[in-house]
């Protein structure tokens, strides 16, 4: 048996990958006690969602393990882009966790997104403090623009994209259920968008790339919810901000171009000089259009021949 590190947070939690036989079989979950009970309970919406099997509990070291789940990555940085199906069902798989029938105790509101904001800048002041003036107008501009938001309590994911999911023999599962929670879904919305954002100025995938896996995963995610998306720029920019001290946690050698491109991102998104993001409904409703006209080709051809 073998015990690889998968991820290690100092004073906060180290996650483990147990093998057994060249396999995978487990992921182990030390966790810091002030942190344990919330995430052990988002866990068990996980496991209440069929996304996550419960293999044993140690409260006494504050201990999770859970059975590994097998599956292709659809993570960018895994040189995997999802096909406009995955997409589609992923979508739906969202929508259909969006409302589930029950809710964790746990909420996470906006102020709670305001604070997790103002951690950041407490860290962004000591790594890039010739720029934390910068951060902080953004993040008033942003906070601003949460403030004007409704609190909506509903099943969340917390930390949704991508990188969170795996696809095996057709099927998607969701990992990482920590920050699982009641709260807004324009937060998982934001996540997702906000995370290619990031992998885009890392390199990892091109912008229309990044735009097309956005759009697609609205339109479909919109056939079902009809929501109104208009706040989801404000969650977008909070998304991006909370991100904005990941490319120095990764140690690399670029990491103050990364973070100053995120924050000028993030610029672009307030300042309406970029429409990606700032009229998604508009964009959602001009696919649905496309999709409608695709049908209506595709019937008049039947009719044809």
């Amino acid at each position: 048996m073998d015990i690889n590190i998968l991820r290690y947070k100092p004073e906060r939690r180290l996650v483990a990958g147990v093998r057994y036989n060249s396999r995978y079989v487990a992921v182990v979950r030390c966790i810091h006690p002030k942190d344990f009970g919330k995430i052990l309970s988002a866990s068990a919406f996980g496991i209440a969602q069929n996304e996550l099997q419960l293999l044993g509990v140690d409260g006494t070291n504050c201990t999770l393990a859970t059975c590994w789940l097998e599956g292709r990555s659809l993570c960018p940085e895994e040189q995997a882009i999802a096909s406009d199906d995955i997409l589609a069902q992923l979508a739906n798989k969202l929508y259909q966790l969006h409302h589930s029938s029950y809710q964790p105790p746990i909420k996470y509101g906006i102020a709670d997104e305001i604070q997790s904001m103002q951690g950041v800048l407490l860290t962004f002041n000591a790594i890039l403090p010739q720029q934390a003036t910068w951060f902080a107008e953004l993040m008033e501009q942003t906070v601003q623009g949460l403030q004007r938001q409704k609190d909506v309590f509903q099943l969340i994911h917390g930390d949704f994209s991508l990188d969170q999911v795996v696809e095996n023999q057709g099927k998607l599962h969701l990992l990482d259920w920590d920050r699982c929670a009641a709260g807004n879904p324009l937060m998982d919305l934001a996540t997702f968008i906000a995370r290619l954002e990031f992998q885009v100025i890392e390199g990892f995938l091109p912008g229309w790339q990044a735009n097309r896996l956005v759009q697609t995963f609205l339109y479909h995610y919109q056939q079902n919810a009809h929501g109104d998306l208009s706040g989801l720029t404000y969650f977008v920019a909070s998304a991006l901000l909370r991100l904005a001290t990941e490319p120095f946690r990764g140690r690399t050698s670029q990491w103050a171009e990364y973070t100053l491109q995120l924050l000028q991102r993030v610029s672009c998104l307030l300042n309406e000089k970029d429409p990606s993001y700032l009229s998604l409904e508009k964009k959602t409703s001009f696919l649905k259009t496309i999709h409608y006209l695709e049908i209506s080709l595709i019937w008049i051809t039947c009719k044809l021949a």
